[in-house]
């Protein structure tokens, strides 16, 4: 027995195989010429390929095929190269197809194995050292729950990875959306890493206030009941928003039978809070029997603008 190497090379594959010299070994199956998948009434061979190395332009594979006496690598029609026995090696371009056959013995009788492989170069390796840069649309003072957004970009190549921030010197939190309440001053701390591990520093920081979310600006009426018995009191109440103490509302009045409003009283806010707005009232004395009609709006102050209250209905039987 004698060990004899040889390479060949076609422009696209080498590969080197071990040929065992003595009388009664054939390599006549695969054919030099064609792979011969209708050659071969036999067995069937698994055939496993195992890709061991990939440099980028050439991948190695090992190659296994129990019980077979020939393994033979084509691309298309063209025989590439051979190896003898059931395992070996092969040197395969990368970005092409190619065709590993092996047969178990010369005579067509034989079994046959196939598959296939597409040999892929590996992804080029990003030199990323540059960290990534986060920035925030934290504005200087909010009204209520303060909403801060991040966004982060890594002009390095390997991509953010994850985007950190702190509140108030807290506990750290991943994330990009922020949501923070408390009336008060608060301070945040943020920072992000991309995928090559580049930490930002130092970390980004910002500062907002944030203040009782205002009234909704308005003006509400409410009575004391929907319905009276007999020609009796009742208190209209009500809140002017934005308001202060003092603020004058005007009530208007629609009667019983009547279409168009009339003017009935002019009220001042007895009490007002920034969370809520100013505190009206009214106590309206019927003269008829059916339904009153009632609706207040701010007292000619331009500045608060023409604004005008639901329309609350009384009935008097």
């Amino acid at each position: 027995m004698k060990k004899i190497v040889v390479m060949f090379a076609s422009g696209l594959a080498t590969a080197a195989f071990l040929l065992a010299a003595g009388p009664g070994v054939a390599f006549a199956h695969p054919s030099e010429t064609s792979p011969c998948a209708d050659c071969h009434g036999g067995p069937s061979i698994a055939v496993t390929l195992k890709l061991t190395s990939n440099n980028g332009s050439t991948a190695v594979y090992s190659v296994s095929a129990p019980g077979a006496s020939a393994i033979a690598v084509f691309n298309g029609s063209s025989k590439l190269s051979t190896l003898s026995g059931a395992s070996g090696s092969i040197s395969l371009l990368d970005a092409r197809t190619y065709q590993v056959y092996a047969v178990q013995g010369p005579s067509t009788s034989s079994g046959i194995g196939h598959t296939s492989v597409s040999p892929v170069a590996p992804p080029v390796a990003v030199s990323d050292h540059t960290p990534p840069v986060t920035t925030s649309d934290a504005k200087p003072a909010y009204a209520g729950t303060a909403t801060v957004h991040l966004t982060a970009t890594d002009t390095g190549g390997s991509g953010v990875a994850h985007t950190y921030f702190m509140v108030d010197s807290g506990a750290q939190q991943s994330g990009v959306a922020i949501s923070v309440s408390g009336i008060g001053t608060h301070a945040l701390e943020f920072w992000s890493v991309d995928a090559s591990g580049n930490v930002e520093t130092p970390h980004k920081t910002a500062s907002f206030t944030e203040a009782a979310a205002a009234p909704p600006s308005g003006i509400t009426i409410g009575a004391s009941a929907a319905s009276v018995l007999g020609l009796r009191p009742f208190t209209l109440t009500g809140v002017l928003s934005p308001g202060s103490l003092g603020d004058l509302c005007m009530v208007e009045v629609r009667k019983p039978g009547l279409a168009r409003w009339s003017y009935s009283s002019a009220r001042g806010a007895y009490a007002a809070t920034p969370a809520v707005g100013a505190l009206w009232w009214y106590r309206y004395a019927p003269r008829l029997k059916g339904t009153y009609s009632f609706r207040v709006g701010f007292a000619g102050d331009l500045v608060k603008g023409p604004s005008l209250s639901p329309i609350v209905n009384v009935t008097i039987r």
